[in-house]
């Protein structure tokens, strides 16, 4: 059974080795920057100018995230485009794309359980690396921190992605999640399409082109 074939049946697919393990490093590398660059902020006391005017923002407390969180990174959304036509000779279906998203997670974090909202009609999770090195390997021999969803039948099943490696999914009909990290960091990136013939399409997440920052009046 080839990659359209299995996505057909189930809903989602993997893909190993998407990217290549060079190119996965230099955007772990460039993440780990833009988080770098975000703590700058903060420690100026920029918080609340810089969560409300550029595309970055930090969990909090009242989420319980200690992630650091990307919309519209202008490096994803390059990616996004330039995948579009794999994503396509995998899914078998005509899309459009509709936004990026790259976050880098923390020890502790979670991904709640929840379905997609409709510009990600198609989505994909890219594992873009992970530093587990605080992780005891006697007692976490092998550690990959999957990503969980809940197929058509309603089984659950977890799904480990190595650095490279993409996992295509109905963003919208399968339930996903991720339960507790306990690495140190952990980098992924997630490019969103819809179908070309959805009557509902927003191109660009309603944005007028990729790469732009958040934009609120246009998220719906």
């Amino acid at each position: 059974m080839n990659s359209r074939e299995y996505f057909e049946k189930n809903g989602y697919v993997v893909i190993k080795n998407f990217m290549p393990e060079n190119m996965a490093d230099i955007f772990y590398r460039y993440t780990i920057k833009r988080c770098l660059f975000l703590d700058e902020k903060m420690s100026a006391d920029l918080n609340e100018h810089y969560i409300s005017t550029i595309d970055g923002f930090r969990g909090n407390e009242e989420t319980g995230w200690s992630s650091y969180n990307f919309y519209g990174d202008a490096l994803t959304e390059t990616i996004e485009e330039i995948a579009l036509k794999e994503v396509e000779t995998h899914t078998g279906l005509e899309l459009v794309p509709t936004y990026g998203f790259l976050r880098l997670y923390q020890k502790g974090d979670i991904l709640p359980c929840h379905s997609d909202r409709k510009s990600c009609e198609i989505s994909t999770t890219l594992c873009v690396g992970y530093d587990t090195s605080n992780v005891d390997s006697k007692v976490y021999p092998n550690y990959n921190w999957p990503i969980w969803l809940e197929k058509k039948d309603g089984d659950k099943i977890s799904v480990p992605l190595n650095k490279g490696d993409m996992l295509i999914y109905k963003g919208c009909e399968l339930k996903h999640w991720r339960e507790p990290f306990i690495g140190n960091n952990h980098v992924q990136c997630f490019l969103h399409y819809n179908q070309k013939q959805n009557k509902d399409n927003n191109l660009f997440d309603g944005r007028k082109t990729l790469g732009l920052p958040h934009l609120k009046n246009y998220i719906k």
